[in-house]
C-alpha cells in the first residue's frame, strides 16, 4: 500500500456508524479511505503524508488541514443563499 494519499477520507474517532459512508464516498471521488481506529487526526497526517483528511460524519463532513479544519454549516450555506439571491 502506498503510505502517501494527498488527500484522503476517513471517520471520526467515535463514529463507528460511519465507515459505510465513508468508504463509498472515497470510492465515489477516488481518494483513499484510511480507517481511523481511534487514532488522532495528527497521526493520519503523518502515518499517510495526507495534506487534507475528510472526516465523513453523520451530521455533516469535515475537512481537516495541518492548519485547522473547515466544517459545513447549514446556517451559513442558507445566508450564501438567501445572499446570493438577492444579488
Amino acid at each position: 500500500m502506498d503510505h502517501t494519499a494527498p488527500f484522503l477520507i476517513t471517520t471520526p474517532r467515535k463514529g463507528r456508524g460511519a465507515t459505510r459512508r465513508a468508504m463509498e464516498r472515497a470510492s465515489r471521488i477516488g481518494v483513499p479511505f484510511v480507517p481511523r481506529d481511534d487514532a488522532p487526526i495528527e497521526d493520519l497526517f503523518d502515518l499517510h503524508g495526507a495534506r487534507g483528511i475528510w472526516v465523513e460524519s453523520a451530521d455533516a463532513p469535515v475537512i481537516h488541514t495541518r492548519k485547522g479544519e473547515l466544517a459545513y454549516h447549514e446556517g451559513t450555506a442558507a445566508l450564501r443563499v438567501k445572499k446570493n439571491a438577492s444579488a
